[in-house]
């Protein structure tokens, strides 16, 4: 049984991928990226969510390093948070 599960949704409807050990996945544009990794450390699920460079373009900044369960989570953010309209339909 897969540890991870990731979906997409794009144009042409949804896509999924899972993963037993690790999960990577980058959203890209024209001005840069975001990627996310899941991975088991010491029996921990953990996640590493960075702001990366694509094609040249965009920075790096680590925008998020720790637990994902819900009673370890804390992460600081930096400027406004945005909620997408479109975020509660991502649930999977």
């Amino acid at each position: 049984m897969a540890t991870f599960k990731g979906t997409v949704q794009g144009g042409r409807g949804v896509a999924s991928r899972l993963g037993h050990k690790e999960m990577v996945t980058t959203a890209a544009s024209w001005a840069g990226a975001i990627r996310v990794s899941l991975n088991i450390v010491d029996g921990e699920t953990k996640a590493l969510v960075e702001m990366i460079k694509w094609n040249g373009k965009g920075h790096y900044r680590v925008l998020y390093s720790g637990p994902i369960d819900a009673d370890g989570c804390s992460a600081s953010v930096r400027g406004e948070v945005k909620i997408w309209p479109w975020g509660s339909n991502l649930r999977g």
